[in-house]
């Protein structure tokens, strides 16, 4: 008796199996059917994402490119206008810039104030490589300026490629420097830092 109950289970519980998977089948083959009539009927045109996501760079510093000293100075100008809005804030990043030896000093102070991150991310650039192109900036000229003086032998192959590039386009820099300087006019004064070296 015992075990003709079980084998009345097994035939039932196999049958219902069955009988399920082969309406799953047929459900999942109208389901198609119909998708496939729904996209011949349409008459809209299909979604094309034109501006993908930046790939992932290499680890490093940034590449400096046009695009990227675009970037900075938007970023730049914006950042004054931001601090000039915001005195707090003004005070804040004087008193960081006083307190730095190096502009990589300055690098957890600008990740921490989000207001910076914010803003600096709208021009597609984070605070890290706002930092080197700053710093970067400034070496360029001082490299072009005294060539004989300063040695690039230390420098990393990614740094000496962008002094390059920036040496080439000097006059790019000067004028970005300029309208930088422009920019801060009228905000608490930025101490030189020394060392971006």
């Amino acid at each position: 008796m015992v075990r003709r109950t079980t084998v009345h289970r097994a035939v039932l519980t196999v049958s219902v199996v069955a009988l399920g998977s082969g309406a799953f089948a047929q459900g999942l083959g109208a389901v198609a059917k119909k998708t496939e009539e729904q996209q011949k009927a349409s008459t809209s045109t299909p979604l094309v994402i034109s501006k993908l996501p930046p790939a992932p760079r290499d680890s490093g510093p940034v590449r400096v490119t046009a695009d990227v000293l675009d970037q900075y100075l938007r970023g730049r100008l914006a950042l004054a206008d931001l601090r000039r809005a915001d005195k707090p804030l003004d005070r804040r990043v004087h008193t960081a810039v006083t307190k730095a030896k190096h502009y990589d000093d300055l690098g957890p102070f600008y990740a921490s104030e989000q207001s910076i991150v914010d803003l600096l991310s709208t021009f597609n650039i984070t605070t890290t490589d706002y930092l080197y192109v700053e710093a970067a900036l400034i070496r360029a000229q001082d490299y072009a300026q005294y060539p004989k003086q300063l040695s690039m032998d230390r420098l990393s192959g990614r740094d000496r490629e962008n002094i390059e590039f920036l040496k080439a386009n000097i006059g790019v820099v000067n004028d970005i420097r300029e309208r930088c300087r422009a920019a801060d006019r009228g905000l608490i004064f930025w101490n030189i830092i020394p060392a971006v070296h």
